[in-house]
This record gives C-alpha cells, sequence and structure tokens, in this order.
C-alpha cells in the first residue's frame, strides 16, 4: 500500500523545471577577484546547449572555447562569451568541437564572487536552423525562483503525505 501510494505521489507532484528544457549540469563555486574558474564539457550534444552564469555574489562573466582555440578561456582568447550585469548565457552551435572549456572571470571589485553554471539542453528538433533557437533567459530565471519557492511548499507537503501514509499504514 505505501509502495503504490508513493507512486502515486510521485506522478501527481511534477519535478520537471519547466518545458522546453533540461537541466543537465550545476556547478558552483566562488572565484577571487580578476581570477578565473575553469571547467570543461566532455560530452558531445546533438541538440544546442545554453550555458547559464548566474552571478550570486558580486559580477562573474561567462567565456567558452573549444580545444582547438584554449582549454582556459579568457577575455582575451575565447570562442563564446556574455559579459552583462546579471545572469550570462551562450547558446552554442554544433561548429564547436567538444570538449568545451568554461571559464567564469570575477569581475567586480571588492570581495569574492560566487557563481552558478547551470548547462541547459534545449528539447527541440536538432534540424532546427541554428538562426531560429531561441532561449528566454528571463523566463528561465523566473523559473528557477518559483522552483526555490515551490520547494519549501512541495517540503510542507511531502511531510503531510507522509504522514498521511503512516496513518494508511496503521490503520491497515
Amino acid at each position: 500500500m505505501k509502495t503504490f501510494l508513493s507512486l502515486c505521489l510521485l506522478y501527481v507532484l511534477p519535478s520537471c523545471l519547466t518545458e522546453g528544457y533540461t537541466i543537465l549540469r550545476q556547478q558552483t563555486g566562488i572565484v577571487a577577484i580578476s581570477e578565473h574558474a575553469y571547467f570543461s564539457l566532455n560530452h558531445q550534444m546533438l541538440s544546442p546547449l545554453v550555458i547559464v552564469l548566474s552571478s550570486l555574489e558580486g559580477d562573474c562573466d561567462l567565456y567558452v572555447s573549444q580545444q582547438s582555440t584554449t582549454k582556459r578561456p579568457t577575455y582575451q582568447k575565447y570562442d563564446l562569451s556574455s559579459t552583462t550585469c546579471g545572469t550570462d548565457y551562450v547558446i552554442t552551435s554544433s561548429s564547436l568541437k567538444y570538449p568545451l572549456f568554461i571559464g567564469v572571470f570575477a569581475y567586480s571589485s571588492g570581495e569574492d564572487c560566487e557563481f552558478q553554471v547551470d548547462i541547459v539542453q534545449l528539447d527541440i528538433d536538432i534540424e532546427t536552423p541554428e538562426i531560429q533557437i531561441e532561449f528566454d533567459i528571463e523566463r528561465y530565471v523566473g523559473a528557477k525562483e518559483n522552483v526555490k519557492e515551490d520547494s519549501e511548499e512541495s517540503h510542507i507537503v511531502w511531510t503531510i503525505l507522509k504522514f498521511i501514509v503512516q496513518v494508511v499504514e496503521v490503520l491497515a
């Protein structure tokens, strides 16, 4: 009975972030002012990826390169970059050769920068011309905020549901 109820609840409470993309990987870290943090993405993907950099503290910039350019992308040498104040992102193209190398540069003055990088796979047909690929960064950031709020609410719901399962087990 408990297993049946648990399986039912898993289908009732969906765990997806939103339609249109899947988060493949999240990388968090702290980088000192005017320094870089690096990591790589080794698996060739058929559909385009979006690399999203969220500056949690300070202002970080995003630089991406393929191996033929450099394994340590910087503001001087890179294939793709995003250097806004806020959430940065780039969309990979099929012409890039894997592995991809990701550099996060701490731009802001003052304290060290804390960041999170999301590797997001777009759920689109791989035949879609690259010129037609769109990514709504505002929707993505908004969905992430909603998930944070929903996770607090879902914790309460899960606690209540666990209690109900325990009561049903006792009565059965």
